[in-house]
């Protein structure tokens, strides 16, 4: 009867702490504390390529949705980035597809050259969607960054607003692209009061097992 007791005890304790679920957040800058830990794909270890569909680098494939991009390093360190990187060039995609083979708790990337606005979008794993407006950058080489911090990031889409058919892509510069993988793995975090009610059940079938077995 005692340990009954201190079962429910348990069980009554859990049910009066609020979930804790993770808020999403903007990133600005590489050194956001949710990219710490972060792996780094700088494409210093990829050689100049020129129209690619797709590549995989680390558990991140980067995949045109038309056209191509390329990889180059014509350019010094303007536009925001630094050595290599990655291009579109003015016939290369206006939609970028990013795939996490695992999910992500946080990415993030150095974006320049841009002449008109794009849009960043985050897909999770729950089916949500995350938005934000990359602004117009022409020659900008402060360093701008742009991501997203949330839980179960499982791919992300990176957009020309507003392409006009018939005309040249916009030419953007991608790269310094920053990510963390979600702790476990497989993107489930059990919440505090879950793991709580998890363990009481745990001790409320040993008690019947004890008493009615």
């Amino acid at each position: 009867m005692k340990r009954l007791l201190i079962t429910l005890a348990i069980f009554g304790f859990a049910l009066t702490i609020p979930t804790q679920k993770a808020h999403a957040l903007i990133i600005t800058s590489m050194s956001d504390p949710a990219l710490t830990g972060a792996t780094l794909i700088d494409f210093e270890s990829q050689t100049n390529q020129f129209g690619l569909t797709s590549i995989t680098i680390g558990n991140v494939e980067f995949v045109a949705v038309e056209n191509f991009f390329n990889i180059n390093d014509i350019f010094g360190n303007v536009f925001n980035k630094t050595g290599r990187y990655m291009e579109n060039t003015i016939s290369g995609f206006s939609n970028l597809t990013i795939n996490f083979t695992n999910p992500v708790s946080a990415f993030g990337f150095n974006f320049g050259a841009s002449d008109f606005t794009w849009s960043l979008r985050a897909n999770l794993a729950s089916g949500d969607v995350l938005d934000q407006t990359i602004p117009i950058l022409l020659s900008s080489n402060a360093g701008d960054f742009f991501g997203f911090s949330a839980p179960n990031i499982v791919s992300a889409t990176l957009s020309q607003d507003f392409p006009i058919p018939n005309l040249p892509t916009d030419y953007i510069l991608f790269d310094n692209f920053k990510y963390v993988e979600q702790a476990g793995g497989n993107g489930v975090i059990p919440e505090p009061a879950t793991m709580l009610l998890f363990g009481g059940g745990l001790a409320g079938a040993f008690i019947r097992k004890k008493f009615l077995g």
